[in-house]
């Protein structure tokens, strides 16, 4: 289950309109990011236009940097896990563990340390990380979970004549 925001909105509609302005900042909007969709069983198309979130340029690139180095950390856990199980496998002695653990230490360290350079503060910023999700989509109805509050009373505007009664309990 992915992580809830406290601003939750339900809409049944084919089409959400998002307001066009950051989702993260609330700034003008000028570029998209489009979220990866959940997994589809065999033999279901794809949507015919996935949705796309507005973002500003630097969020935008906040957001991306972060996925990339949330990524490298989880390469990271593997390299300790796996590197740590082969060595206890392969009965080595004890202390060659410490290989994979130091590797996986800096491989950590290094998505940690590039991460917090390659960001940059923007003014109104929720976060550097995804500030909206699509909780559930079938069909027509979708629920979705917003970090900023105001960004998510915009939307409930916006899509007034497709909110379902789920809606009005905040």
């Amino acid at each position: 289950m992915p992580r809830l925001f406290p601003n939750q909105v339900w809409v049944e509609t084919e089409r959400p309109v998002f307001p066009q302005k950051c989702v993260c900042c609330g700034a003008v909007a000028t570029t998209f990011y489009r979220p990866t969709p959940p997994s589809r069983p065999k033999g279901l198309p794809l949507p015919e236009c996935p949705l796309e979130l507005p973002y500003c340029e630097p969020c935008r690139k906040n957001l991306v940097t972060s996925q990339w180095h949330g990524t490298w950390k989880l390469v990271a856990l593997n390299i300790v896990i796996w590197g740590v199980a082969a060595l206890l496998m392969a009965k080595l002695p004890l202390w060659v563990a410490f290989v994979p653990v130091f590797l996986g230490g800096i491989v950590l360290y290094w998505a940690t340390t590039t991460a917090k350079r390659e960001t940059s503060q923007v003014e109104g910023a929720v976060s550097n990380d995804v500030v909206v999700r699509c909780l559930w989509h079938r069909k027509a109805t979708y629920v979705f979970s917003f970090a900023r509050e105001a960004y998510a009373e915009e939307f409930r505007k916006l899509n007034a004549m497709s909110l379902t009664p789920q809606s009005e309990l905040k």
